[in-house]
């Protein structure tokens, strides 16, 4: 039973110096299917009795038309239903149809048996009356436990022979691995380098100690997979990187890189070939230059204007209550994409601005500020409207770093049977717990195959303490894959622009922001009590004083009075 994986497993061997042998007891036009299916390099059929390759017969072992006369004259004279099976077809002499097998209704008498493999004794209760030309003729009798049907076969017949003949004919220079589930497969098993039972396994491979998840969960798959550390399920094409140091970066500095930053660092990530630029905020304020926020698109495009990003994207992210949506231009430039976050109460008016995005031509991405804080109900209450909604990326914001794991997975779960299938996914991470890259990771092997999904990162994590995922670090990671991102410019960058913000501005891993996000709260409020040099059990009982009301939007009052508290 060959799933969605196994070809996938196949295409992986394709680099590698294996063979492939489809070693069954089924006929021969049952297993050719699975052979052609697989591109197998050998073939085994009818229990190692019929061996073939792409292009000729190397081995056949018919059981005669003597004997299968005389086993067709014993079921026909004691009524019994039996089971032809030759190289042209299986043939039974009953009008119902067997589950376990395809097989033609017809007189044995006028079937051809000269390339005659295997006879099947369908009820077990009547294979005594075949035991004298069994036993007569050296005759193999196997019985199917999980089919629960005998199988009569030519002398010594075992799929293992057919292992042997293959790996003799490439001079014994491979080694074999061999997968099975009946005791047809046992002898294979203890003989081959490494003998896997799958685990719908019949009782009579009990002592293969080796096993493997079922046929019906790609077990072979799963385990070759494993064996050979193939990754069945990530399509690292559909990953796209999105650096946000000149937008996340800027809560730092309150965007004030400078004009000379702010050109070197869009220029260097444009050489990179990294595949969106976030160059600031889109938001109500007065221009400029030396700041990376924009009070309109087009002052952005001024800033861009002379630059070839034929590899890269540039993007603009607007906050929906700190900008008036009117002043958006027509997309008519380089800004190819805005990104739309809001607060949970400012849903409906998210979806006015997405909508007004779209309708000005560009691309729309909708970021949910604290996604991550968001129940299962909240959730699927959020898809249903996003679902509505004319958009092209919808993104996983872990704003305080709060995302374990579980938490991940969980709602990964949910967004995947939810959301819209044309909607593509995004993801920005803070490292509060150490585990962005983890999460990462999880999103590109879940995701990757059936959505693009853009990964958001950072120079050096920069950001508010403690920081994003790094963009050197996905982007080497994601060139182990062939990626090809010119990662030589982003080390430039890291060793001559941003380590001299590193040293001005601090972003670095400190405990108390993992506590702040195990507690899910803002990550001001551990900040706070960090700047008041307060320990780290003190800290921990004061986050987790802080009422529920008050997590997820910083009030400097409340954690004010809660210090003040703990000082009196």
């Amino acid at each position: 039973h060959f799933l969605q994986f196994e070809p996938i497993v196949h295409q992986h061997f394709s680099s590698l110096e294996t063979k492939i042998l489809i070693n069954t007891s089924r006929s021969y036009i049952r297993t050719l299917e699975i052979s052609e299916m697989l591109n197998a390099d050998y073939t085994s059929c009818f229990n190692g009795n019929y061996v073939f390759s792409k292009d000729e017969v190397l081995h056949k072992k018919c059981l005669g038309k003597n004997i299968c006369k005389k086993i067709i004259d014993i079921a026909l004279d004691k009524n019994i239903n039996i089971v032809v099976d030759n190289i042209d077809g299986a043939y039974r002499n009953q009008i119902k149809e067997y589950k376990y097998m395809s097989t033609n209704y017809f007189d044995l008498n006028r079937v051809n048996i000269n390339e005659c493999y295997k006879i099947l004794i369908t009820n077990k209760n009547d294979i005594d009356f075949f035991k004298e030309v069994i036993d007569s003729n050296n005759l193999v009798c196997e019985y199917d436990s999980i089919n629960k049907i005998y199988r009569i076969l030519p002398p010594f017949s075992n799929k293992y022979n057919a292992v042997k003949y293959i790996t003799e004919l490439l001079n014994n220079d491979y080694k074999t691995i061999s997968f099975g589930d009946d005791i047809s497969d046992y002898t294979s098993l203890i003989n081959s380098d490494i003998g896997i039972k799958v685990r719908n396994s019949s009782s009579a491979l009990s002592n293969i100690i080796f096993q493997t998840a079922t046929n019906n969960d790609n077990g072979v798959a799963k385990f070759l997979s494993n064996l050979f550390n193939f990754d069945l399920k990530t399509n690292y094409k559909n990953v796209k990187l999105l650096d946000c140091t000149l937008r996340d970066g800027g809560h730092l500095n309150q965007s004030r890189f400078g004009y000379t930053n702010i050109m070197t660092i869009i220029e260097k990530l444009v050489k990179s070939k990294i595949d969106f630029i976030e160059i600031g905020f889109l938001e109500d304020c007065t221009y400029d230059k030396n700041v990376a926020r924009f009070n309109k698109v087009s002052e952005a495009e001024q800033l861009i204007k002379n630059i070839d990003n034929s590899n890269s994207s540039f993007v603009l992210l607007t906050q929906v209550d700190k900008f008036d949506i009117k002043k958006l231009e027509k997309h008519h430039g380089k800004i190819d994409m805005i990104r739309v976050s809001f607060h949970k109460h400012l849903l409906n008016q998210a979806i006015e601005y997405c909508k007004i995005v779209k309708e000005k031509g560009y691309k729309c991405a909708i970021n949910p500020i604290n996604f991550s804080g968001y129940n299962n109900l909240e959730i699927v209450k959020l898809l249903k409207i996003v679902n509505k909604c004319d958009i092209d990326y919808f993104t996983i914001v872990d704003t305080f770093g709060i995302l374990t794991n579980n938490s991940f997975i969980n709602k990964l779960n949910l967004i995947n049977n939810l959301l819209r299938n044309d909607i593509n996914l995004g993801l920005h991470l803070h490292d509060n717990l150490s585990s962005s890259f983890s999460t990462a990771q999880i999103l590109m092997k879940e995701n990757s195959r059936y959505r693009e999904i853009i990964i958001d990162s950072s120079l050096s994590g920069m950001g508010r303490s403690p920081g994003n995922l790094k963009t050197e670090l996905i982007m080497y990671y994601l060139n182990t894959f062939n990626k090809n991102y010119r990662i030589n410019y982003v080390y430039d960058l890291i060793q001559n622009t941003i380590l001299d913000m590193r040293n001005k501005y601090d972003w670095n891993i400190d405990f108390s922001y993992s506590i702040s996000a195990f507690e899910q709260v803002h990550r001001t409020y551990a900040e706070y009590l960090k700047n008041k040099n307060v320990n780290y059990d003190e800290i921990e009982k004061i986050i987790k004083s802080i009422p529920l009301e008050n997590r997820d939007r910083y009030d400097e009052k409340v954690i004010e009075k809660l210090y003040m508290d703990k000082e009196a």
